[in-house]
């Protein structure tokens, strides 16, 4: 599932926009971010395929582990989102 999500670009500065790859219901998936110390620091329905992520709202620079949850609430995709 490699090709389920874009997240661009990547390092970040500020806004981090999310692009859903897949035909399945929209709704039907959440995205989880979590800090290098294996906090949540992010998380959100989908509601659209196309939305975005203030960056600076989740967290300080440093490395993210951004996730895709897929309708069984499991992990479909994880990328790794670094924030300057």
């Amino acid at each position: 599932m490699k090709d389920t999500f874009k997240a661009y670009p990547n390092p970040t500065e500020g806004k981090l926009h999310i692009s859903l790859q897949t035909e399945d219901q929209v709704s039907a998936y959440s995205i989880r971010i979590i800090g290098s110390d294996g906090r949540i620091c992010y998380f959100q329905e989908m509601s659209s395929r196309e939305f975005q992520i203030d960056m600076e709202e989740v967290g300080r620079e440093g490395l993210y582990y951004l996730q895709l949850l897929g309708p069984d609430a499991r992990i479909a995709a994880v990328r790794k989102i670094v924030r300057k």
